[in-house]
């Protein structure tokens, strides 16, 4: 609802619903936002089925008569976008946390599309990162899988930055690797095991299995991998983009056809 332009008279109607909605909800009790909505759903459908005294109608039989478009067909997607500058260091800025990208992104700038309990990072068309929003402040929040490059250019000491990379990805694989390490676990060889499983899973996956792993105080890599690659799984088929590749055919020629290339 909202008053016209010029029509100081139409400025009650629209206070008077915040009111009644400011009224419902400060003269009533809710044990929840299941409670909320369902108590707030029924008060909604008393109101639309009141006449009013101006219209001599129901709210319900007069919404019929309004001429409405549809909703668009696309969903809405609430969301907050907030441009960027990614630093040398391959992190992205937002709300006094940090969080990375891939390292060959570093020194460019991109938009975060920040929503309630995520953020995607995208340069371009392209989206490069995707990260579980931190309501912390001052945070890095890192995947190790975006340093990989990196690690290729500077093979020295290879298993070690991955052993601290897995360690800071959070406190699940802190605790999975440090508990593995005290039952005689090979703290490398197990970070490193694990950073393999991030190439063909999300972190969230792969933070999901280990934490299940910490609560049945399983420190083992192999319980983790069936977890993540169930025994007798086959491997997903990849497909291109444009699947009309697919169909494209040729004509069969004979062996005899190249003799004349040798």
């Amino acid at each position: 609802m909202r008053a016209n332009p010029g029509k100081g008279n139409e400025k009650g109607r629209v206070e008077r619903a915040i009111r009644d909605i400011r009224a419902f909800i400060e003269t009533r009790d809710f044990t929840d936002f299941k409670d909320l909505n369902a108590k707030t759903d029924r008060w909604r459908k008393e109101r639309n089925e009141r006449v009013h005294r101006a219209t001599r109608k129901t709210p319900a039989s007069a919404l019929s008569e309004e001429p409405l478009l549809p909703l668009p067909a696309i969903p809405y997607k609430p969301y907050r976008i907030i441009q960027a500058t990614i630093g040398k260091t391959a992190f992205a800025g937002f709300d006094t946390n940090r969080y990375s990208v891939p390292v060959d992104y570093a020194n460019t700038t991109a938009t975060i599309l920040a929503y309630a309990d995520y953020l995607e990072i995208v340069i371009g068309q392209r989206k490069v990162a995707h990260h579980v929003r931190s309501l912390g402040r001052h945070q890095k929040i890192e995947n190790p899988i975006h340093r990989e490059k990196l690690l290729e250019r500077t093979p020295h000491g290879k298993y070690e930055r991955i052993y601290h990379l897995m360690k800071r990805m959070g406190e699940e694989t802190d605790h999975f690797l440090t508990m593995g390490e005290s039952e005689g676990e090979d703290p490398l060889r197990v970070a490193y095991g694990l950073f393999r499983l991030l190439r063909a899973s999300s972190k969230e996956m792969l933070l999901s299995a280990v934490r299940e792993a910490n609560a049945l105080r399983i420190y083992k890599l192999r319980y983790v991998e069936s977890l993540l690659r169930p025994k007798g799984s086959k491997e997903t088929a990849v497909y291109p983009q444009n699947t009309s590749l697919l169909d494209i055919s040729y004509e069969k020629r004979e062996l005899t056809d190249y003799d004349g290339l040798v």
